[in-house]
């Protein structure tokens, strides 16, 4: 409701010079319930804010303790393209953290995170491939990604106009190759001409 969009706003707003306050006095947990809010505008609010404190490693870790992956996970499929975003950046934050590798793959983050590289948005699309590119160096994120369908979407990728997204998938396709098991699906996958070419 108003009431809640407003809040989550207000916590947003409070948040960049006084992020330890909001997470110790609970901010951290009311956004990600707010992340499952029916109102798109609230969602909005709560992943604006929770996007700009999961720059900080002991927020992010917070996020994870607090139960924030599965409800983030859900607002990869949004309808919302600004919810896909904010989200997405949330997941490639936490990508950066070790310690979040393991339980972002067993809420089934993958899933969702792979099926953003075909967005028709070039930022949503970067923040999936970083996020993946980090998880990628998993031993067992990297053969979860491969099962999961990573290899085709990343292929399509490597022929991007931003050199950028080029960077980060050619990156992720080369830790994917350093586990065995993965390298024949990626041949199978014709990843090697968009190699050879780059």
């Amino acid at each position: 409701d108003k009431i809640q969009e407003a809040a989550a706003g207000a916590i947003r707003n409070l948040s960049g010079e006084n992020e330890d306050s909001v997470s110790g006095e609970g901010g951290i947990a009311l956004l990600i319930a707010l992340l499952r809010s029916p109102s798109e505008s609230t969602q909005e609010q709560a992943a604006s804010a929770l996007w700009s404190m999961s720059t900080n490693e002991r927020n992010q870790a917070k996020i994870v303790s607090e139960g924030g992956i599965t409800p983030l996970k859900d607002c990869l499929r949004s309808p919302n393209k600004k919810v896909q975003e904010q989200c997405v950046g949330i997941i490639r934050n936490l990508s950066m953290n070790e310690a979040n590798e393991i339980p972002m793959m067993e809420e089934g983050v993958l899933p969702p995170l792979i099926e953003l590289l075909r967005s028709l948005n070039e930022r949503i699309q970067e923040h999936a491939c970083v996020g993946l590119r980090n998880l990628s160096m998993h031993p067992r994120c990297k053969l979860q990604m491969v099962q999961d369908g990573v290899m085709e979407p990343l292929v399509g990728l490597m022929r991007s106009p931003l050199e950028v997204i080029q960077e980060h998938t050619v990156v992720c396709i080369r830790n994917l190759s350093m586990a065995l098991d993965n390298v024949v699906t990626i041949m199978e996958n014709d990843a090697l001409p968009p190699l050879i070419g780059m």
